[in-house]
């Protein structure tokens, strides 16, 4: 008689049929499935992940199977063989670069050395590349075809040519991160296709330009707009076309900025600190004194973000005594701020309120309008000065000042395009 003391052999898991090869699943919802090869496996872009082995054991084998999976999913998605050597497995993620750059630029947001509102770009785009290359995958593995594919997808979703350079200058920006911190073993290869003001890129632009027209208002679009608009909004243009300034440039205008009796704005780009000054129109100067006497109070809880200081010397407000362009934040976490921005808000009802709205007009345009006029001053150094641009050449760097005289010169030829009037006659 056969020892009933002895340990039984364990039946080998039935693989003969489709229905018995689904009964070894632990749960109907199971993401793998037992192969007739006795293997776990699942089926990626048309292709078989062998897994692991189908055991004799309880549960035969499908959680060490499923974690195998779980572990290199992003790169089975990504057409890749997960990294099987220990150090590999230990390198740094797209989602721990992510999470670092994030921390790093976060501490410039609190020293007042970025805006906000470039932070929270920042995140979304961060979003992207874990969304894209997946939370494991691993930096250094990332070749030039997974940044050609970020491109295609970056173009499908982001239609302006504008859009997509500046999302490729942050792609660029959060790889170079992690090779100057030494966080990857060398410096990550982007393909040329990938270049900030690329040849495609700089295409597309000008398809664009060509489809939609130039970014540009003429004299009578802007008396029409500045006609419609409240005393708030007039104010607003007023200045915007005088100076060349954007709507960022407008929300963080202060009084400070704002010598009215003398007739100058000394507003420093945000986006770069560089120093500017403007002469101002007559106009301009009675246009944002009558806003001025209008201006609601601000509110005083803090339920925002911004580049520096309180709103209290805010030149510009909304009814609600809020900037007017800030992110709003009820528990201070900037990552969930909503992105509010009520100047261009307002200047789009009013250009589609007087039958002006085309694509790629906005408040902005104001901005390059001042360029364009400007320049024809011929006197660049003078109009790059206004706009707050910096060339980055040694002729810049020996530049020490530019005349009061020269800079009078530009916003008098812009007044003289817009008003119709000679500067060289007194006004009566």
């Amino acid at each position: 008689m056969p020892d009933s003391t002895a340990p039984r052999a364990r039946q080998k898991p039935d693989l003969s049929t489709p229905e018995a090869r689904q009964a070894l699943k632990p749960r109907p919802d199971f993401p793998l499935f037992a192969h007739r090869t006795k293997r776990w496996a699942k089926k990626v872009h048309g292709k078989l992940v062998y897994l692991g082995p189908v055991t004799a054991e309880p549960g035969h084998g499908a959680q060490a199977a499923l974690e195998r999976w779980l572990d290199g999913q992003d790169y089975y998605l990504s057409g890749r063989t997960p990294p099987t050597d220990a150090t590999d497995r230990n390198a740094l993620t797209v989602a721990e670069l992510c999470n670092q750059f994030l921390n790093h630029r976060k501490g410039k947001v609190e020293v007042g050395k970025l805006n906000p509102r470039t932070w929270q770009d920042y995140h979304q785009l961060c979003k992207r590349l874990v969304e894209h290359f997946g939370r494991s995958r691993a930096v250094a593995t990332l070749e030039p075809a997974d940044f050609s594919s970020l491109l295609r997808k970056l173009a499908e979703t982001l239609k302006s040519p504008a859009s997509q350079q500046v999302a490729i200058r942050r792609v660029r920006c959060v790889f170079n991160y992690a090779a100057d911190y030494d966080l990857v073993p060398h410096a990550i290869k982007l393909p040329k296709d990938f270049a900030v003001g690329g040849r495609e890129l700089q295409k597309a632009r000008a398809q664009a330009k060509r489809t939609h027209g130039p970014r540009l208002f003429s004299p009578a679009d802007i008396h029409a707009i500045l006609e419609a608009a409240n005393v708030h909004t007039r104010a607003m243009i007023l200045i915007a076309l005088n100076c060349g300034y954007g709507n960022t440039d407008i929300a963080l205008l202060r009084d400070s900025d704002l010598d009215l009796d003398g007739g100058w704005a000394t507003l420093p780009r945000s986006k770069t600190g560089a120093e500017r000054a403007c002469p101002l129109w007559a106009e301009t100067i009675a246009a944002i004194r009558v806003s001025r006497a209008r201006r609601p109070e601000p509110i005083s809880e803090v339920t925002w973000h911004l580049p520096t200081g309180p709103i209290a010397d805010l030149t510009f407000l909304t009814r609600q005594g809020k900037p007017i362009v800030r992110l709003d934040s009820r528990d201070g976490d900037l990552a969930r701020a909503i992105s509010r921005d009520t100047i261009s808000d307002t200047f789009r009802r009013l250009l589609e309120g007087l039958n002006l709205y085309r694509h790629g007009l906005s408040f902005y345009t104001l901005r390059h309008t001042f360029e364009t006029v400007g320049g024809e001053s011929v006197d660049q150094v003078a109009v790059d000065h206004i706009m707050g641009h910096s060339r980055g050449d040694m002729a810049s760097v020996y530049r020490e000042r530019i005349s009061d005289e020269r800079l009078q010169a530009v916003t008098d030829h812009v007044r003289q395009w817009l008003f119709d009037v000679d500067e060289t006659k007194p006004e009566e």
